[in-house]
């Protein structure tokens, strides 16, 4: 009893925090977080005012994307100065050193400090999905996460493009500290009660309820509910006799499908949207209201929009080397049209038509030319010739074997008529 107790004191002692999701708009759940302040007090003082956003809304996670997905890996976020994972910052200044790697990457669900190499910790943290001891000595685990782990398994499963940045929009749309009346209520299996600053996003300029913003919050905070609540209606319930382990489990494969259909909806607005012709209208009102000029419509252009460009014309490139030409539909039809330009007689004879346009003479050219590839064209017959065919399409299949092979059999031919042939 003793060591229970000191264990719930050494619990208390550790701060924890939590982090709302977004997955396309939608909200896909809440992931909680232990830290081990105690052995990395820096870097979990640095995470745990992150999320309560105390020193004002440019360090605060809320707001932020979780901008890289890496299946049976790991998700990684925290980005909140680009949300592209090139931004850091932190309490500390720009970049904080390595307190210490006493936690090693040993079980899956923990949240270790990511870098860009040694001392370079900031703003950004990863969880990871399974025990990954390769990063061991080189990034800090500083918590674990304690609820919420299908809700990690499932964005680390959602789909992503070729930079491992997830198709569907995820967002950290709430995050704060869970206070220590909270933490008591869940260990005595009350009902949960929200802490001071719990379930709040730090607004970008006041924390009074009566803003607009948190107005705004509000209603669509409501939306949501009412979305999810239809979304429950329409869920399956576990069947009946089921156990602890296997009633999670299904409520997973619930969760994991809903995050699929939630994915391919945005997959599919994507898709829609990007051959429409209202967002090309919106691509020139953005330009106009940024005051650029349309030649300039590449700085609007997102990355996954340039690398397309690049392997289209390196494609391109390569077709060209190895056919020495543009091997598509344009490439061909140039070469035939500059194979006509050619081929059209040149003017200034003395038979030139002066009444007609350069225009009417290069039509009266192409339909020469049309004329002359449906035309029939016959050699003349020699009647004097020898009789070698039965028929006329046997005549005309001589014709074509003596015009092909007449200049190799010709010396054999001689040989023969004078009797001479081996």
């Amino acid at each position: 009893e003793m060591a229970s107790s000191e264990e719930k004191k050494k619990r208390k002692k550790k701060p924890q925090c939590y982090f709302e999701v977004e997955v396309g708009g939608r909200w896909a759940g809440r992931v909680e977080v232990e830290l081990f302040a105690e052995e990395t007090p820096l870097t979990c003082e640095n995470f745990r005012v992150m999320c309560t956003g105390e020193r004002g809304p440019k360090l605060c996670y809320g707001g932020s994307p979780i901008h890289r997905v890496v299946k049976n890996f790991m998700i990684q976020g925290g980005d909140i100065l680009r949300g592209d994972g090139t931004g850091s910052t932190s309490i500390y200044g720009p970049t904080f050193r390595d307190e210490n790697f006493q936690r090693k990457h040993d079980s899956p669900f923990l949240v270790s400090s990511a870098n860009a190499g040694p001392d370079t910790n900031g703003c950004q943290f990863f969880i990871t999905v399974k025990p990954c001891p390769f990063l061991d000595g080189k990034h800090v685990v500083f918590g674990r996460v304690t609820q919420g782990e299908d809700v990690v398994l499932a964005l680390s499963k959602l789909a992503t493009n070729d930079d491992e940045r997830p198709a569907a929009k995820v967002e950290i749309a709430a995050c704060g500290e869970i206070s220590s009346s909270a933490r008591r209520d869940d260990e005595q299996g009350g009902e949960r009660v929200r802490g001071e600053g719990e379930g709040k996003k730090a607004p970008p300029h006041s924390q009074s309820p009566q803003g607009e913003e948190e107005k705004e919050r509000l209603l669509l905070e409501q939306q949501d509910e009412e979305e999810e609540e239809e979304d429950a209606e329409e869920e399956p319930r576990p069947p009946e006799g089921l156990g602890e382990r296997e009633r999670r489990l299904f409520q997973l494969r619930l969760k994991l499908n809903k995050s699929r259909k939630l994915n391919a909806q945005a997959l599919k607005r994507k898709k829609v949207s990007s051959s429409s012709k209202r967002e090309r209208k919106d691509w020139a009102s953005e330009l106009e209201k940024q005051g650029l000029e349309p030649k300039k419509g590449y700085l609007l252009a997102t990355a996954d929009d340039v690398l397309k460009r690049q392997r289209k014309l390196a494609k391109k490139a390569n077709n060209i080397a190895a056919l020495g030409m543009d091997a598509t539909a344009a490439g061909f039809a140039k070469k035939s049209y500059d194979n006509r330009i050619a081929s059209l007689p040149h003017g200034g004879g003395d038979k030139e038509d002066t009444t007609k346009t350069p225009l009417d003479r290069m039509v009266d050219e192409l339909k020469q030319h049309e004329a002359r590839k449906h035309a029939i064209r016959r050699r003349p017959v020699n009647p004097a010739a020898d009789v070698d065919f039965i028929n006329e399409p046997n005549r005309n299949f001589n014709k074509k074997l003596s015009h092909a092979y007449d200049r190799y059999t010709v010396e054999l031919k001689q040989s023969l008529e004078r009797g001479t042939a081996i």
